[in-house]
C-alpha cells in the first residue's frame, strides 16, 4: 500500500514498483524519461563475518530522490550527518548529487566487505598450512560462495555506473557525472 501510494504520487511505472517489491533484482539502471530508476545491492558484514545483502532502489527525478531499502540496514548515516551539517556540496547541489552521495556510501561499504573477506582468506590459508581439518574444506567452500555472491552483486554494477556517468538524462548535471565516473572507477577496482 505504501509503495502504491508513492507510485501514484510520483507517477511511477507499475513495472518499477514491481522491481522495488521484488528484492531479487540484479543491479540495473532504467530510464523512464521523467525519472531514472537504479537498483543495487547494499552489502554489510555481520558480527560473525557473514555478508548481509539488501536491495536498495532509487528513483531520481528532477528535484527529488526516493530510496527504498529492503531491510533498513544503515550505511547512509554519514550522508545524513553531512546534510544536517548544512555545509559543503551536498546541501548546495541538486538531487543528482544526493543520489551520487548515497550510491558512493554503498560502494564504499563494498571495500569494508572486501577487507573482511581478505582477512578470512588469510586466516584460512594459515589454517590450511598449519593444521588442516576436515571442516577446513567446508570453510573454503563457504568463502567461495561469499566471493561468488560478491561478484554477482558487483559485476553488473560496473555497467550501471558507466551508463549513469554517460547518461543523457536532462536532470543529471555534467558536474555530477564526474562523481559517478569516480564511483565507476571504485567499482572496477572492487571487481
Amino acid at each position: 500500500e505504501v509503495l502504491e501510494g508513492f507510485g501514484k504520487h510520483f507517477g511511477l511505472h507499475p513495472l518499477l514498483l514491481e522491481d522495488i517489491a521484488n528484492t531479487d533484482q540484479r543491479p540495473k539502471l532504467d530510464d523512464y524519461e521523467t525519472y531514472l530508476f537504479l537498483v543495487m545491492k547494499m552489502l554489510t558484514t555481520s558480527d560473525r563475518g557473514d555478508i548481509l545483502v539488501e536491495q536498495v532502489s532509487f528513483v531520481l527525478g528532477r528535484n527529488y530522490v526516493l530510496s527504498f531499502q529492503e531491510n533498513g540496514t544503515d550505511v547512509f548515516q554519514p550522508v545524513r550527518e553531512r546534510l544536517r551539517g548544512g555545509k559543503g556540496r551536498l546541501r548546495q547541489s541538486g538531487a543528482d548529487y544526493l543520489l551520487y552521495a548515497l550510491v558512493d556510501a554503498i560502494v564504499d561499504q563494498y571495500f569494508a566487505v572486501l577487507e573482511m573477506l581478505g582477512e578470512k582468506i588469510e586466516a584460512l590459508q594459515q589454517t590450511v598450512v598449519a593444521d588442516p581439518q576436515p571442516e577446513t574444506l567446508k570453510d573454503i567452500h563457504a568463502l567461495k560462495r561469499q566471493l561468488l555472491f560478491l561478484r554477482r552483486a558487483v559485476w553488473p554494477l560496473r555497467d550501471v555506473m558507466n551508463n549513469l556517468s554517460r547518461s543523457d538524462c536532462p536532470f543529471l548535471q555534467q558536474t555530477t557525472k564526474v562523481f559517478f565516473r569516480d564511483v565507476y572507477d571504485h567499482v572496477v577496482q572492487i571487481v
